[in-house]
């Protein structure tokens, strides 16, 4: 992964306080072209603080634009890509039906990736939590021929987070609260489940 330090904006400010610069900090994966940077971004842009007088000397403040570019970059590397295996008893108890289409299988399996473009991270200062909104496909594969789909789940994801930097600037933090909704459900075998019966099964595990 690559990262944008050109300076922008107001480059670099000197006064009696402080000496403070403001890079790109665009974030992309390395391997790809035609990347974006600060200055390619639609509609306003991210103003932060060059000093707070409230904190220590030294200050490193991030944008949600550089957040944002980090999440994408990592996507693009498929960081966020899983596949895992589960039983057709695990997805019948969901969609029902598959088993009947597909027979009973000890391997089935499920790719969860993230739409591209539809992340959005944003930092509300203070003791307000971040808000992290993704869209998700959920590919289950068809056990006979893995190069089909069996079934797509789409859903839309609202995460709280609590977002930190250490002081070896590392970023932490942890999920306070989690809100999955079903978009969209493509099933391309004959079941007796909807997105209604879908998402009401999701509500009953949360």
């Amino acid at each position: 992964m690559d990262v944008d330090f050109s300076l922008v904006g107001d480059e670099i400010e000197i006064t009696n306080e402080y000496i403070s610069l403001i890079l790109d900090g665009t974030f992309h994966a390395a391997s790809m072209e035609g990347q974006m940077s600060y200055d390619d971004q639609e509609g306003p842009r991210p103003e932060l603080p060059t000093y707070r007088n409230d904190r220590e000397p030294s200050q490193l403040i991030i944008s949600d634009y550089a957040m944002n570019s980090v999440m994408q970059a990592t996507m693009d590397l498929g960081w966020w890509d899983i596949t895992k295996p589960t039983r057709s008893q695990d997805i019948e108890s969901y969609l029902k039906g598959f088993e009947t289409a597909f027979g009973i299988e000890e391997k089935v399996n499920v790719t969860c990736t993230p739409v591209a473009g539809k992340q959005v991270l944003q930092f509300h200062g203070g003791a307000t939590p971040a808000k992290l909104s993704l869209e998700i496909e959920l590919h289950i594969k068809n056990p006979i021929s893995e190069e089909m789909d069996a079934a797509i789940v789409v859903f839309d994801v609202d995460t709280n987070l609590d977002i930190a930097v250490t002081k070896d600037f590392k970023l932490t933090g942890h999920v306070l609260k989690i809100d999955v909704k079903v978009k969209e459900f493509i099933p391309f075998f004959y079941s007796h489940t909807t997105e209604k019966s879908l998402q009401a099964q999701l509500n009953f595990l949360s």
